[in-house]
């Protein structure tokens, strides 16, 4: 092992937390995963905040990951990783199993505001799944969420519908292209009677379609948008 390897190791041992996975579930051909959590370090008892893990995928490569559902007093978690890509964090999360240790750099906090009023409308492709089911849980079952989440892998979206029957967005297929198949929807949606839009994903959809949005008269303050680099 070269100096300058050992030297990276010790850095990301200081900087660094643990966490240990509970269980791990993949679903369908290995390209989206569950991964359970006891977090001991993290504090999941702030109100209308969504969590992320920083975790370390790679040397000195840290990617963000929602806290999609947690319980305070355990100080358990899920992470919902989409891995159907070849970036650093699918190979990571392929290569875990149940009793690891995993690598945290910290947890960041986005708040939001509160949503167990009003109508919603949320809008993301597969990687935002977790997101909206950490949205949801923070909205306390508003009956009044709706949208529609790209799932281009029709076994996902049985998977989806099966595990989780509540999640209540529509699973679009992915055709000519991600921004593309948001706009299609998004077409037939008379959308300035919501109160307000999220839209979570991959990072240039998110922006082109908060542009779109804009051009159809929705006010900034109405559009929260959260993007997430492959």
């Amino acid at each position: 092992m070269s100096f300058k390897h050992k030297a990276i190791q010790l850095l990301e041992k200081q900087l660094t937390k643990q966490a240990l996975i509970l269980d791990i579930r993949p679903w369908h051909n290995d390209t989206f995963f569950e991964v359970d959590l006891h977090v001991p370090d993290a504090d999941f008892s702030k109100t209308n905040t969504v969590q992320h893990l920083k975790c370390r995928v790679a040397p000195l490569t840290f990617n963000d990951y929602t806290v999609s559902g947690w319980d305070v007093e355990t100080r358990t978690c899920t992470l919902m990783i989409h891995a159907a890509h070849n970036g650093a964090g699918a190979e990571w999360v392929k290569s875990l199993s149940k009793s690891d240790e995993i690598s945290y750099l910290k947890t960041e906090q986005h708040r939001y505001p509160a949503m167990d009023h009003g109508k919603w409308l949320f809008l993301g492709d597969q990687s935002a799944v977790g997101h909206f089911l950490a949205l949801k849980q923070l909205a306390n079952h508003n009956p009044n969420i709706s949208g529609a989440i790209i799932i281009p892998d029709i076994e996902h979206c049985k998977q989806l519908r099966y595990f989780y029957p509540d999640f209540g967005l529509k699973s679009i297929p992915l055709h000519n292209g991600y921004t593309e198949s948001i706009l299609a929807f998004l077409d037939q949606q008379p959308v300035i009677i919501y109160d307000g839009i999220c839209i979570a994903g991959n990072t240039t959809m998110v922006i082109e379609v908060r542009n779109y949005l804009k051009q159809r008269g929705i006010a900034s303050n109405k559009i929260k948008a959260q993007g997430f680099w492959e």
